[in-house]
């Protein structure tokens, strides 16, 4: 399985500009939001190497298995403080989810079971309704929003310097989503398919995300070879250890 090269290079012409958050929600990093040269806006966190590496390693893996994220890629800015990891900004974006859920209308509410799996195996501990955003839709579809997944700056098994050592000492529990989104989803089941998809993963499509993730920051990350030896293993486990998170 090769993973398509979805993590591209961008040139912003701008950053520095402040994501002031929607009321009642704190970041837990400091997201700019920039313009690159394709003429779309983005999200953007950096240059700290964890967050840089987690984003764009997650995003690849989870486009791969056929999530909704935005499109996305490491950036290397104009003032040559970067690289950074950007985010495409969704279109007619609703950061609000919880009523469309609510009320049926997210035309592909199934995804919330398949982001919670994938967060399991890659260790995010930062998953919660407010890292999930919606696509409002247009016709026919109008009135419905698609869920978008963002945000696996936390995903412990993509972050150095020594991930397989830092990890065991995360409880399953602290896996589990947090809030409005762990109500909305109890009872809630993932397709034995998709769980397929991920131990049909090894630890050579982990390094291929990071191989692709050094191309752009033209450096090697040394803990690549832990994270993907963890993720191996995780991938194997992947039915259990989500029992584990909701037992």
């Amino acid at each position: 399985m090769q993973i398509p090269l979805f993590c591209a290079l961008i040139d912003l012409l701008e950053e520095g500009i402040a994501v002031v958050p929607p009321e009642g929600i704190v970041f837990s990093c400091a997201p700019r939001r920039a313009t690159a040269q394709d003429g779309h806006s983005y999200f953007v966190k950096g240059p700290d190497q964890n967050t840089v590496v987690a984003e764009a390693v997650a995003y690849q893996l989870a486009r791969n298995l056929g999530l909704n994220v935005p499109d996305f890629g490491v950036a290397l800015p104009q003032t040559g403080s970067g690289p950074l990891f950007a985010s495409r900004e969704v279109a007619r974006c609703q950061r609000q989810v919880e009523p469309w859920i609510r009320r049926g209308k997210a035309i592909n509410r199934s995804i919330l079971p398949l982001v919670m799996v994938f967060d399991v195996w890659v260790m995010n501990k930062d998953r919660n309704i407010h890292n999930l955003v919606g696509e409002v839709q247009l016709a026919p579809a109008e009135g419905s929003i698609a869920i978008v997944a963002i945000d696996f700056e936390k995903s412990m098994a993509l972050r150095g310097p020594y991930p397989l050592t830092t990890t065991p000492n995360i409880q399953p529990r602290a896996l589990r989503p947090s809030g409005t989104l762990g109500q909305l989803l109890t009872g809630d089941v993932c397709p034995n398919q998709f769980y397929a998809s991920i131990e049909a993963l090894t630890g050579d499509h982990v390094l291929d995300a990071f191989a692709r993730v050094e191309a752009r920051l033209n450096e090697d990350i040394p803990w690549k070879e832990s994270s993907a030896r963890l993720l191996d293993n995780r991938a194997k486990r992947i039915r259990n250890l989500v029992a584990e998170v909701w037992r």
